[in-house]
């Protein structure tokens, strides 16, 4: 999973940071701040679609694009498990949108459209290239045995794997899929990761 192929869309591998090293939490937030002011902009005014098409022509987003080679410099194993928790949320749900705007959303109704978007939308993050599926599957619900695949997501050996924290039922509720019916977007940080996890839990039942 840390090679990317053809259908791989690893939105800023191009890209080069030359700025200055800052911690993971401020950049996170910067990137799920602006992704969020883009989302609103384009949201339509009975905020029933994403105009995904204009927001991928506006400057607001290539300047947000630009922003994302910073993943590239954060250094994740020094961080704390509701630090990573919280970095991860906001990068998960920064590069949902990210991916619908340049590849589009997945297709329901071709076989393998939604697994490919998932397993195939990317950003590196220090020196490795994370996938949403390695997002969300070997970093926040812990690295478990897959019930079907009987395996775990990273296996023996991939660096990735000491990232993984336990598992927190309420991340299902703050994980955005980018259709207008999923969670409120929300920014996460070590301060309010209890609460906004609280308030995604009850808005979602």
């Amino acid at each position: 999973k840390t090679v990317m192929n053809m259908a791989t869309f690893a939105g800023n591998v191009p890209y080069c940071y030359t700025g200055p090293v800052r911690p993971p939490a401020l950049v996170a937030r910067d990137l799920q701040a602006a992704i969020l002011q883009l989302y609103a902009e384009f949201l339509s005014e009975d905020g029933s679609s994403v105009d995904y098409r204009g927001m991928a022509m506006s400057e607001s987003f290539q300047e947000y694009v630009c922003m994302t080679a910073e993943l590239q410099t954060v250094e994740l194993r020094s961080l704390t498990t509701n630090e990573i928790k919280a970095f991860m949320l906001n990068v998960y749900n920064a590069g949902v949108i990210h991916g619908y705007v340049v590849v589009g959303p997945p297709d329901a109704s071709i076989k393998g459209s939604i697994a490919a978007f998932f397993g195939n939308t990317c950003y590196q993050i220090g020196p490795h290239i994370f996938s949403l599926d390695d997002v969300e599957h070997g970093i926040l619900r812990g690295n478990q045995v897959h019930p079907t695949l009987g395996t775990r997501f990273f296996p023996e050996g991939d660096p990735r794997a000491e990232l993984a924290i336990p598992l927190d039922p309420r991340i299902h509720c703050a994980l955005v899929c980018g259709a207008t019916s999923c969670p409120p977007i929300r920014i996460f940080d070590v301060d309010n990761l209890e609460k906004g996890l609280a308030l995604a839990a009850t808005s979602f039942c």
